[in-house]
């Protein structure tokens, strides 16, 4: 915690921020009233007041999830925000063409767009409140296209490289500070690692809200989140999780100088907020009314890691992919896996918000050496510094890997349960089993070239992940038990 200090001329600011929330409209439901709950706070302190997002509260390729987005941002209130790599899950027009009504402004520093920015997305923006000047600044990640199912959704659109998204940023900073503006705010979508780095060596930035690593921030803590810039003066970041689980308020003061000298950074719980029913009746306008499907009996929380850790939502789908499909092995990426469910009745639109892409469901051929080098590439996610693209989950297969990120051992387990161990260091190139995954992966997504399949497939479907596991659960005449059973270790 910075000093606080008495001046008559220091500015105090509450931000209220959200960032990586992924689609999930049940958790922007809650966060309308998180908001609410902000403005109530915020009435009689007589600061000046903020409501952004660090980026990614789109997800996929489902108009209905991306419209509900752009609905959470204006009820809320949210006015700023950069844009994340699933804003662009369908493409960059198709982006442009959905906030052209929005009241958010939308940031992107480094974006490069061949016939210039528009009035929706903008480098920079000045933002002025009961006389205070304030510059707002917005990233997105340099592998942006790496995280999209199909660089060409991008139609020309550039990100600059880190060491040119810096030069460019301290530009704009000079530029804000000529102007005497130097209270100067970033809203990233580049991941705290590149955060640290951009606390460290730019001048004149005192605040990043941050995404895309999901990381949970809480407090203010030197050497983790509070950093001093290349003249000494504090940066302070934050970052509220994943998955819309939980929403931030920063409260912080100002000297004359733009300086940053109290600081309180403050992380709560969405599922401790009510749904909002203006929310709620907009969702149900675009998605029709849930329907519940069956029951839940055994319903644990999503991984701490969910990336490098077996998650049993993951078990749950992949089983019920394999046996509705028909195949030997289902195969799931671990970003795919966005919430989870509650005991009780379950409704289709409860199982959407667990993998709410909207990919389409693929069968394909892969190789026992396709098979075992998808494994090996996901296993060196445990040691990469964002965890990412992650293990590969699901049904047909058990795996180990150690905390090197070096695939140990697998075994195929056939329908009947029979488990027979695979020569992971001579796979059979010509040994194959009939697989089914979605189209994300099957076009080399998260750089899994190897189940690059897109144009050799079996058979190419309508829909995903979810409509399989409403028929799969439909089925059952039993509450559905949701947990882990082992088939993925990390040791």
């Amino acid at each position: 915690m910075i000093t606080p200090i008495n001046n008559v001329n220091s500015v105090k600011a509450d931000i209220f921020y959200v960032n990586d929330i992924h689609g999930q409209v049940p958790k922007m439901e809650k966060l309308v009233t998180a908001s609410r709950a902000f403005d109530r706070f915020v009435k009689d302190r007589g600061t000046d007041t903020f409501k952004v997002s660090a980026g990614d509260i789109m997800l996929g390729q489902h108009e209905p999830t991306n419209q509900s987005a752009i609905n959470f941002l204006d009820i809320a209130g949210i006015t700023l925000s950069t844009i994340g790599n699933h804003e662009l899950d369908k493409g960059i027009r198709p982006f442009k063409e959905l906030i052209k009504t929005a009241k958010t402004q939308f940031l992107g520093t480094n974006m490069n767009f061949p016939q210039g920015s528009d009035d929706k997305i903008t480098p920079v923006t000045i933002k002025e409140i009961n006389g205070h000047k304030y510059g707002f600044l917005g990233i997105q990640p340099s592998s942006l296209t790496a995280r999209i199912k199909d660089a060409s959704y991008m139609e020309g659109v550039t990100i600059d490289s880190p060491e040119q998204t810096i030069k460019e940023l301290q530009e704009h900073i000079d530029n804000l500070k000529k102007q005497g503006i130097n209270k100067i705010i970033l809203l990233s979508h580049a991941g705290i690692d590149y955060d640290k780095k951009i606390a460290k060596e730019l001048d004149g930035l005192d605040i990043i809200i941050g995404g895309h690593s999901h990381d949970l921030i809480k407090d203010v803590k030197n050497g983790e989140n509070l950093f001093f810039s290349k003249s000494g003066e504090p940066v302070i970041i934050t970052q509220a999780g994943r998955d819309g689980n939980n929403f931030g308020v920063l409260s912080v003061e100002f000297d004359e100088k733009g300086v940053l000298k109290n600081i309180q950074n403050s992380v709560f719980d969405t599922q401790k907020y009510n749904k909002s029913l203006v929310m709620t009746t907009l969702t149900d306008s675009l998605f029709g009314k849930p329907q519940v499907v069956g029951k839940v009996a055994v319903a644990p929380p999503m991984p701490e890691s969910p990336l490098t850790e077996e998650n049993p939502y993951a078990d749950f789908l992949a089983d019920a992919i394999r046996s509705e499909m028909d195949v030997d092995i289902a195969i799931i990426n671990s970003a795919n896996l966005r919430g989870s469910l509650n005991v009780g009745d379950v409704t289709d639109r409860d199982i959407s918000s667990i993998t709410p892409f909207r990919n389409r469901m693929v069968k394909t051929y892969l190789t026992e050496k396709e098979l075992v080098d998808a494994l090996k590439f996901g296993a060196k996610s445990v040691v990469s510094h964002d965890k990412k693209p992650g293990l590969l989950m699901g049904s047909g297969i058990r795996y180990t890997v150690s905390r090197q990120g070096e695939l140990l051992s697998l075994n195929f387990v056939d329908k009947q349960g029979n488990s027979k161990p695979v020569d992971i260091n001579n796979p059979n190139p010509n040994k194959k089993y009939l697989c089914a995954y979605d189209d994300f992966l099957a076009k080399g997504g998260d750089r899994f070239s190897m189940l690059n399949k897109i144009d050799n497939l079996v058979e190419y479907y309508d829909y995903d992940k979810d409509t399989v596991a409403v028929n799969y659960i439909k089925k059952m005449n039993k509450p559905l038990t949701i947990r882990t059973d082992g088939r993925v270790q990390v040791v």
